[in-house]
């Protein structure tokens, strides 16, 4: 994601937001040191999404015992 940042730049409105979704931590940091080295935006937060599965039967309603601990980060970014 830290490689559409020049082109997000171009593209975005003053006030437009970027949002990168990155399967890793380390693409997560990439992209938000490239973002805070640069002046024209600022990190509004980032997320770890996380998946949980629910299985519905009727009235019986419950999450699924086998889940995805881990699924990735979202980042969002404001241009500013």
């Amino acid at each position: 994601p830290w490689k559409a940042i020049d082109a997000a730049k171009k593209a975005l409105k003053s006030g437009g937001f970027l949002v990168s979704y990155s399967p890793t931590i380390p693409q997560t940091q990439d992209f938000i040191n490239k973002i805070n080295n640069d002046k024209n935006f600022v990190h509004v937060k980032t997320s770890e999404i996380i998946e949980r599965n629910w299985e519905i039967d009727e009235r019986k309603v419950r999450p699924k015992s086998q889940q995805i601990g881990h699924s990735g980060f979202v980042s969002f970014v404001r241009k500013i």
